[in-house]
């Protein structure tokens, strides 16, 4: 509420990190993560947020949630191998959050065994400057 609707995603993301930290949330934000298709290394991604070491949080800041959006959480959370993702969009007055549950294993592909890479638990010691608890400079 305080920041309303008109700014970049990267200013949310980094407002989000501000208030995750200081509840006590653990989380990382621009993570990394391998893509795989039938069982080769074709590209890597970064999330927008990971946060309580397995949350997926990709933010948005439109008019409106489009079905391209909830399509696009779904691709990470199988690429990350994880179960829950949400969706935010600060592009209106007031929030809009979206939950999005995959079962975990699920390949992109039916065809491929379901070996994507499990996500490592972020850390709050991490040497990556973007995780909670560094400093932001």
């Amino acid at each position: 509420r305080q920041l309303g609707p008109g700014f970049v995603e990267s200013v949310y993301q980094r407002a989000l990190g501000l208030e995750l930290t200081a509840r006590g949330i653990i989380h990382s934000r621009e993570c990394d993560i391998e893509i795989f298709y039938r069982g080769s290394r074709v590209g890597h991604h970064r999330l927008d947020l990971v946060a309580d070491g397995g949350i997926v949080v990709e933010l948005k800041a439109v008019r409106a949630f489009e079905a391209v959006h909830f399509a696009q959480v779904r691709s990470y959370l199988r690429a990350a191998n994880l179960p829950i993702g949400l969706l935010l969009n600060f592009g209106l007055p007031r929030l809009t959050v979206k939950r999005i549950i995959t079962r975990r294993g699920v390949s992109i592909d039916s065809s491929d065994p379901p070996s994507l890479p499990t996500f490592p638990r972020p850390s709050v010691s991490s040497a990556n400057p973007r995780t909670s608890g560094a400093s932001e400079g």
